[in-house]
């Protein structure tokens, strides 16, 4: 056993080498050979039962074995700085898409739930001031970290329509987080999902 564990700490220290990803893979990111206007790439595409992806690049720390973009411990300085730019893109992007229907939603990140519930509402209302989202939705997700599934929180979310919560708890076994780099949350973990049962959100994943 200590030395399954001590193999482990070894991989953990090198990273990974890969990692299940949608394609493409974000190491074939890269600029365009020349600048494409946005309006132009969606002209030819069917825009009746579009999905609408919000990413939240922040967290209240960083897991040792994540490779997604974001930030641990960001300031409040920062993400209101960053919401403000959200909410030029979510404007700039639904001008560009024309007319169209949102069917399915999903905030992920980062952690969704690190957002004040003023503040993922406020990101709500702009997206309902330019995109045609239609309602029910019929899939709306959510990420969410214990530390930070509130009660006020889950609610908030059950108002804007979430169908999903997904909570990345990855073990309650203290040496196993601790290996992970995770801090040790298995009560805020079983406070959370107490409320997301409550609540009976129709799916929910951990």
């Amino acid at each position: 056993m200590t030395q399954s564990t001590d193999a482990l700490r070894e991989h953990l220290r090198q990273g990974f080498a890969a990692y299940t990803y949608a394609y493409p893979h974000k190491s074939a990111y890269g600029p365009f050979a020349e600048p494409m206007p946005l309006a132009r790439l969606w002209q030819a595409e069917d825009r009746q039962d579009l999905f609408l992806y919000v990413h939240i690049p922040f967290c209240h720390y960083r897991c040792g074995f994540c490779n997604l973009f974001t930030l641990g411990a960001p300031g409040h300085t920062l993400v209101d700085a960053f919401l403000v730019a959200l909410k030029r893109q979510i404007r700039a992007t639904a001008a560009a898409i024309g007319p169209h229907r949102i069917t399915r939603m999903a905030f992920g990140g980062g952690t969704p739930s690190l957002l004040s519930v003023a503040q993922f509402e406020t990101v709500m209302s702009a997206l309902h001031r330019h995109f045609n989202l239609q309602a029910p939705h019929r899939s709306f997700a959510i990420e969410v970290a214990p530390d930070s599934a509130s009660d006020q929180r889950l609610r908030s979310y059950q108002d804007a329509g979430v169908t999903r919560v997904s909570m990345g708890v990855q073990s309650v076994i203290g040496a196993e987080l601790d290996a992970l780099a995770r801090p040790r949350l298995q009560a805020e973990a079983l406070k959370a999902m107490s409320c997301i049962r409550e609540l009976d959100f129709p799916i929910v994943n951990l």
